[in-house]
């Protein structure tokens, strides 16, 4: 186990908890919170197993904000095409923009698909 990660799941567990961790064992841990139980070396394996699943499901995320900006879909290029089609009736842009998004949705699809 990750020290760093194994924190990370104990936090996820019992918020709040007051705890070291020397080397990256379950061994290691020596808890300090009077208030509640260390989480067994169980219920810690299964939350990295679950966190590591959650970040691998929404990885998507950052990958399509990051593409988005290098493809100039910033907020406001979203809101000049938005005023342009709305107030101006010039839809060009916004239909270019959405072409750029879809195009970004599908290589970075959710879940990793």
């Amino acid at each position: 186990m990750n020290a760093v990660l194994m924190g990370k799941a104990i936090q996820h567990l019992v918020p709040g908890a007051e705890f070291t961790i020397e080397g990256d064992d379950y061994d290691g841990i020596r808890w300090l919170d009077l208030d509640n139980v260390c989480p067994s070396r169980d219920e810690i394996e299964r939350e990295l197993q679950r966190m590591g699943q959650e970040r691998q499901e929404t990885a998507y995320q950052s990958q399509r904000r990051a593409a988005y900006l290098r493809a100039g879909l910033t907020p406001e290029a979203l809101l000049v095409a938005l005023w342009e089609a709305v107030v101006e009736e010039r839809d060009d842009g916004l239909i270019e923009l959405q072409a750029k998004r879809e195009a970004i949705k599908s290589q970075y699809p959710r879940g990793g698909a």
